[in-house]
């Protein structure tokens, strides 16, 4: 969680870095040369992040090195970067935890349930952070009625004694 804070803060920084340019030439030519640049950067450092991400995956949840190879969590994490873009949920830590849930129980988030609830979520015009407490909400109701199952909870508590907590 602290690398995801630490990632959110540096994409933070990097927006302020390039809102601050004060170059000022006057045509519409240097406003769309600005604007390609910024779309540039922001899509370096989407990457740069996104493979940050995928680094850091397995070094936070060990287990997912037992189940997952390198080429699948970075699949993982880009679909989850093109859905959070989809819905507008703009956040780093985003990203890294539907990545988690995805792979806990081996199924994207917006396919997790059949039932279509948590796509309602997603496309529902509330706050990111009311989406993520619903979205974490439905998926522990789904887990409680059995009708997901985390497939790395077992392994987790051979290693850990414990039962694993994808939240």
């Amino acid at each position: 969680m602290k690398v995801l804070l630490k990632i959110l803060s540096s994409v933070c920084f990097l927006a302020f870095i390039t809102g601050c340019s004060t170059n000022s030439l006057d045509s519409s030519e240097n406003s769309n040369h600005e604007q390609y640049n910024f779309a540039q950067q922001v899509e370096k450092r989407n990457q740069q992040l996104l493979a940050s991400l995928v680094d850091e995956l397995p070094k936070t949840t060990p287990i997912l090195t037992k189940y997952y190879d390198r080429a699948t969590i970075e699949k993982v994490v880009r679909y989850n970067f093109q859905l959070c873009n989809q819905y507008g949920l703009n956040q780093t830590i985003y990203i890294g935890l539907f990545s988690l849930f995805n792979l806990a129980y081996d199924t994207e988030i917006d396919k997790l349930d059949t039932e279509g609830k948590i796509n309602e979520i997603l496309q529902s015009q509330i706050s990111e952070q009311e989406k993520l407490y619903l979205i974490k909400k439905r998926i522990a109701e789904l887990d409680a009625a059995g009708v997901i199952r985390n497939k790395l909870e077992e392994s987790c508590q051979c290693l850990y004694g414990r039962r694993l907590s994808v939240f």
